[in-house]
């Protein structure tokens, strides 16, 4: 993979009162654990998961 390019995880709460939101991350386990502290605090258990990548493409000659 080349720099610059990657992965970004984020999960915001599906709780309409809570405006909560993982911090955008490259590593999902970290996404998770995130998620898992807001659980513990707040009860709130369903999270919208969130993925998208980057891709550099480069035109062969």
């Amino acid at each position: 993979m080349r720099p610059g390019c990657g992965s970004v995880f984020g999960l915001p709460t599906l709780n309409p009162d809570c405006q909560w939101t993982a911090a955008p991350t490259g590593d999902a386990d970290v996404c998770t654990d995130m998620c898992i502290g807001h659980t513990g605090r707040t009860g709130h258990m369903t999270f919208l998961r969130e993925f998208s990548e980057v891709a550099v493409v480069e035109r062969a000659q």
